[in-house]
């Protein structure tokens, strides 16, 4: 029973390896290309999990593979959340509300930003 547990637990120890790794690999050839790989090693993990044989008729390999397709899914998930947040986190309206945050600055949320309603901006280099 606890074997099997490790084997669950396996996925969720790879989650921050995958998430440094396709971080900077977002960085350096872009974020649609990321994304498209992590759910690649996702997807191919989760395959070899379906095709992969059973403990009586492979063995220890079939422990190994199934080690292995659970290391797979747990490194592209870790880079898959990142990016996809990423994706959808919501843009600015205006091109000086980045400099606070995903969202809009508004005077009254954010006290480092100024107190000028016609132009909110952040007194962090906005």
């Amino acid at each position: 029973m606890l074997s099997t547990l490790a084997v669950f637990a396996v996925g969720f120890v790879m989650r921050p390896l995958g998430a440094l790794f396709f971080g900077w690999f977002s960085d350096r050839i872009g974020r649609q290309r990321g994304m498209v790989l992590s759910m690649g090693i996702t997807a191919f993990g989760s395959l070899i999990i379906a095709v992969s044989p059973t403990y009586a008729s492979a063995g220890a390999v079939a422990s190994a593979l199934l080690l292995l397709a659970r290391l797979m899914q747990g490194f592209g998930i870790g880079g898959e959340i990142g990016a996809s947040h990423t994706r959808t986190s919501p843009r600015p309206r205006r091109p000086h509300d980045a400099a606070c945050g995903r969202r809009a600055c508004t005077w009254r949320s954010r006290p480092a930003c100024s107190a000028r309603p016609s132009r909110p901006r952040c007194s962090r280099g906005g």
